[in-house]
C-alpha cells in the first residue's frame, strides 16, 4: 500500500516524515524557526529559545526560557502593562527570583527595599525602618539565645534596645 492517501472527505493519512518551512495547522502557524497560535498569543520560538505567551490584547504576560535576550535562562510572568523591570510580578532562574518584588533566596525570603527579612539563616525575622533595623523576632544575639528584641533606631546594640522579650 502508499504511506499517504486522501479521502474525499478532505481527511488525510501520512507516513514518514513531513517536512515543511511555513504553512498552518489547526489555527497555528508554522515558520522555519517558530509555531504561533492563532492571533500570536502562543509563541514557541526556538531562534529566540523562548516560549512566550501574550493576553487577549497582546501585551506579553509570560516568557519562558531566554529571557534577557541573551543568556539568562528562567521564568518572567509580567502585570500586563510592559516586559521592563518595573512590570515583573514573578522572575524565577538566572536573573534573579523573586515574587511581587519580594527576593527569594536559598537562605530568606526579603521585601523590597529590604523593609523585613525572614532569614533561615540568621533564624530570624527583621523589620527594618528603611534605614535601621527596628525588630528582630527569633535568633537575636549571632548564637542560641531567641527572642525579641525592638530597637529605638539608633542602632542594634545593648543601649539602642526598647524592649527584649525571651532567654
Amino acid at each position: 500500500g502508499s504511506n499517504f492517501g486522501f479521502w474525499a472527505s478532505g481527511s488525510a493519512f501520512l507516513e514518514g516524515t513531513i517536512n515543511a518551512l511555513a504553512g498552518n495547522i489547526g489555527g497555528w502557524g508554522i515558520s522555519s524557526t517558530a509555531i504561533s497560535s492563532s492571533g500570536d498569543n502562543v509563541i514557541i520560538d526556538a531562534s529566540a529559545k523562548r516560549i512566550t505567551i501574550k493576553d487577549a490584547s497582546s501585551n506579553h504576560r509570560v516568557h519562558l526560557g531566554e529571557i534577557d535576550g541573551s543568556s539568562t535562562y528562567g521564568l518572567k510572568i509580567f502585570d500586563g502593562t510592559g516586559t521592563s523591570d518595573s512590570d515583573i510580578l514573578v522572575e524565577l532562574g538566572e536573573g534573579g527570583n523573586t515574587i511581587a518584588g519580594w527576593t527569594v533566596s536559598t537562605g530568606a525570603i526579603t521585601s523590597p527595599s529590604s523593609i523585613i527579612t525572614i532569614s533561615a539563616d540568621a533564624k530570624r525575622i527583621t523589620i527594618n525602618d528603611g534605614s535601621t533595623d527596628r525588630i528582630w523576632m527569633g535568633e537575636v544575639d549571632g548564637g542560641t539565645t531567641y527572642g525579641l528584641k525592638i530597637f529605638d533606631g539608633t542602632g542594634t546594640g545593648d543601649g539602642d534596645r526598647l524592649v527584649e522579650l525571651g532567654e
